[in-house]
């Protein structure tokens, strides 16, 4: 399960705080009239089995928020379906933390994310900047810079090379069309040139065996069909066809001439 980075951690301690403190570092529960209904928080946002009058202790206060923290990391892990990097994770953490992970799970945002519309879903972190039905400076500046980090985490998601295409896109044919040939790999139409190389020298040797003219029309179209043999592998093997055949005539012609 992926959890929230010391980045993420940082973030939500900046705009959280710790309060209410005390002379000796530990925290009272205060309650939270903009939340509604009212709720009773304590230290850095704390809200879970929280009461009037409870104090923690700084080490109490620690182990509690990594355990709320926990819920919502689980919550972003089970919610979000589609590939996300760190700095997406911090921020939909920090999203969470703070509004609930109630109000993830039926935010336009989750649902354009899981849409694979990462511009989208972080536009939509602006709209939640209002508490008690009034917008709020601190909101917009949190909103703004988790949407900030979404960017990165976009940014990392589709430029980093190590990813390998997270997002699944498929190439479309008509943008690409040109086949390449890797090196070192043998093609068809290497192997067809090989043929008219090994056929070459013995065609070569009936001519010279045969009288002057005989092969004038044979070596006419072996030029004209040479012309296209970088084109296709079935005209190289035309032509190795054609060689063999004056190979094959030359022989005969060969023996004629000898009787």
């Amino acid at each position: 399960m992926r959890q929230i980075s010391p980045a993420g951690i940082d973030l939500i301690i900046k705009f959280e705080g710790y309060h209410t403190k005390l002379p000796d570092g530990s925290c009272k529960a205060y309650l939270d009239r903009l939340a509604k209904p009212h709720v009773w928080t304590i230290g850095s946002g704390l809200t879970k089995g929280v009461h009037e009058g409870m104090i923690l202790t700084r080490e109490e206060h620690d182990l509690r928020f990594r355990q709320e923290l926990a819920s919502h990391e689980r919550a972003v892990n089970r919610l979000v379906k589609v590939p996300i990097a760190q700095p997406h994770f911090d921020a939909l953490v920090s999203f969470a933390y703070n509004c609930g992970n109630y109000a993830l799970k039926r935010s336009t945002l989750l649902r354009k994310l899981n849409a694979k519309d990462y511009d989208g879903a972080e536009a939509q972190f602006a709209r939640w900047n209002k508490a008690g039905g009034k917008v709020w400076r601190g909101l917009v500046r949190r909103r703004k810079e988790e949407a900030a980090i979404f960017a990165m985490g976009t940014m990392a998601l589709f430029d980093d090379d190590a990813e390998d295409d997270p997002i699944g896109w498929v190439a479309d044919a008509e943008t690409m069309p040109q086949k390449v040939e890797e090196s070192g790999q043998v093609t068809r139409t290497q192997v067809a040139a090989g043929a008219v190389a090994a056929a070459a020298p013995a065609g070569a040797a009936a001519m010279e065996a045969t009288p002057p003219g005989t092969w004038e029309p044979f070596t006419t179209l072996a030029a004209s069909m040479g012309a296209f043999a970088s084109s296709s592998w079935q005209t190289v093997l035309a032509i190795a066809s054609v060689c063999g055949a004056l190979w094959l005539i030359g022989s005969i012609q060969s023996y004629r001439l000898s009787r």
